[in-house]
């Protein structure tokens, strides 16, 4: 797999979306897109 696998979309910005991508070796790894609670103070 060269691309990543979308499997769930998510919000526009992202948050609640799961990728998955397979390295040439056949290591899968998932990425979940959670939503930031960075507040930009301090």
């Amino acid at each position: 797999m060269i691309e990543p696998q979308i499997i769930k979309h998510g919000s526009e910005n992202g948050d609640g979306m799961v990728i998955r991508y397979q390295t040439q070796v056949g290591t899968e790894i998932f990425g979940l897109g959670i939503p930031n609670t960075y507040s930009g103070t301090g």
